[in-house]
Parts: C-alpha cells; structure tokens; sequence
C-alpha cells in the first residue's frame, strides 16, 4: 500500500547499457511519452494522482509530468514552463511583500526603502514563448 505522503518509485534503473533509451528527461520531452514500464507500472501499483520527476542518466537533466487518468497523455513541465512559474510566484510575492511594507511604513517610522527587482535567465535553447511571457506579460527581465 502506498503511503499518502510523497512516495519514490525508481523505474528504468540499473541497466546502464540502455541508459535513456526510451526514459529520462529528453525522451519524455520530446516524445512527450511515458519512460518505458512507466504505464505497466502505475497500473500493477493502482496509483492515481501522480506528480512525476523524469531523470536523464547522467542528472543533468529533469522534467515534471502529471500522466491524464487514462494515461494517453502527459501534462509535461519543463524547464521553460518551471522558470515562467518561478518568476510569476516571485513576482506575487514581492509585490505582497511590498503592500505589506507600505501598509506597515504608514504606521511606523520605518527608514527602509526596498526596491524589488526580479531578474530571468535563459539559456540559449530557451523556448521563445517562455521569454515572451515572462518579459511581454510578467514584465520581468
């Protein structure tokens, strides 16, 4: 039985002849497919509501997954759209912070001037839309 908690469940390990064949972070990526035993698997264990992490072999590389109940296809997070998230989360939070800032210097006599910026980076291989988002519609640099 599966514990409600986070739970790991190595699959496609071991055999270091066939690593990443048909596994790991760039398969899953660009086949936007299940690594190999993945489906078998989650059907032997009877798991639903999963949250999943695709290695590549050498750890270099990781994309989130969440399987569709059917498992007939995959909502994949990569790193474009993991970046996109972290920005906008740290965007809302820094503009919290600075309402709350406000709200407090109009009380007291606070001297402190913060001055929020949030900064992106891309690597060259960067999807186009992820950039454009980020600078076009979350205005960050």
């Amino acid at each position: 039985m599966m514990s409600p908690q986070y739970n790991v469940i190595p699959l496609n390990v071991g055999d270091f002849d066939n690593l990443n064949v048909k596994c790991g972070a760039e398969f899953v990526h660009k086949e936007h497919d299940y690594p190999i035993n993945f489906k078998e698997k989650i059907q032997e264990l009877g798991i639903d509501n999963l949250h999943c992490i695709s290695f590549d072999g050498d750890d270099d590389r990781i994309v989130y997954f969440v399987p569709t109940p059917d498992l007939k296809d995959i909502l994949l997070i990569d790193g474009d759209r993991m970046i996109s998230l972290y920005a906008r989360f740290f965007k809302t939070i820094l503009k919290d912070i600075d309402s709350i800032d406000k709200s407090i210097k109009s009380i007291i006599d606070l001297k402190v001037d913060w001055n929020w910026k949030i900064g992106c980076v891309q690597t060259a291989y960067a999807n186009g839309s992820s950039t454009n988002y980020i600078k076009d519609v979350l205005k960050v640099n």
